[in-house]
């Protein structure tokens, strides 16, 4: 498993027979990615400027959109959901 983790006061997570319980991230969704948010517009911009393809692609987009899917599939029905189900 992979896990990227948000930064928390104490980086604590607790995993129980209830399930996992984690501490609210320190920022909100929009800090927490402008930074590279702007930096992926700003590519993107330069990319068609420049007459090339952008860092972060179609393909990239699709594979995020895979990942979404499978997550909230996951959450809904308590289970592990492999990218194979969903593609």
């Amino acid at each position: 498993m992979l896990e990227a983790r948000n930064e928390t006061d104490t980086r604590l997570r607790f995993t129980g027979e209830q399930g996992v319980m984690d501490e609210r991230p320190k920022w909100f969704f929009l800090e927490r990615y402008a930074q590279a948010f702007g930096r992926e517009v700003a590519d993107f911009v330069s990319a068609y400027q420049d007459k090339r393809a952008p860092l972060a692609g179609a393909q990239d987009g699709l594979a995020a959109l895979e990942l979404a899917e499978a997550a909230l599939i996951s959450w809904r029905e308590g289970r592990r959901v492999l990218l194979s189900e969903i593609r």
